[in-house]
């Protein structure tokens, strides 16, 4: 462990907040269905925030969900506004990766969904009946990086898939289902962002 982190790992054990509630929170701003102004980072809780009446931003620290929440969450969950659930998914690189379901401002369900390599999964979408997970062809080569080369890999061996949850039933591993394409590819958000 590099000294860095170890006084990392020092200064939170004397805070004693836990290691999803210190992260920068500099990556998306999210609006969640009941009210609440979250600032994201893939590394930490959410960081709640409000706005007074002139705009200027008061923070109102980690959203730990009631409690419910023991781990980071992605820079990008998703909000249904219709019927108020907040998706995710999260990953601790490069040992586990997991979706979750938030109703009502508490962690309702989480699974821990296999990736058999560390990739980039940035983000994920939704539609009204499925939650989709993305596993690309990128990986991530710490082990190279120390080598001088890069530390995000393109695997062509690596064909995209697909992870896809019938949002009316449980997120549990049985109810989840891999589609495979043809080809290796990564998707990196929107159309027109190669990144952020």
């Amino acid at each position: 462990m590099s000294l860095r982190k170890s006084q990392a790992k020092k200064k939170q054990k004397l805070s004693g907040v836990g290691e999803h509630e210190t992260g920068t929170a500099n990556t998306a701003v999210g609006y969640t269905p009941d009210g609440k102004l979250w600032a994201l980072n893939e590394s930490s809780a959410p960081f709640q925030f409000k706005l007074d009446e002139a705009g200027v931003p008061e923070s109102l620290g980690f959203d730990t969900l009631q409690g419910t929440l023991k781990e980071s969450i992605s820079a990008h969950p998703k909000f249904d506004q219709k019927n108020g659930d907040i998706l995710f998914h999260g990953r601790k690189m490069p040992e586990k990766f997991y979706a979750g379901k938030i109703v009502n401002g508490k962690l309702v369900e989480r699974v821990d969904i296999d990736m058999p390599v560390a990739g980039f999964h940035h983000d994920m979408f939704i539609t009204e009946n499925y939650m989709v997970m993305i596993d690309g062809a990128m990986s991530f080569t710490p082990q190279e990086a120390i080598k001088g080369k890069q530390l995000w890999m393109f695997d062509q061996a690596r064909k995209l898939r697909f992870g896809i949850f019938d949002r009316s039933k449980e997120l549990t591993k049985a109810n989840l289902q891999w589609i495979e394409a043809d080809v290796a590819a990564e998707l990196l958000g929107k159309p027109w962002m190669a990144s952020h």
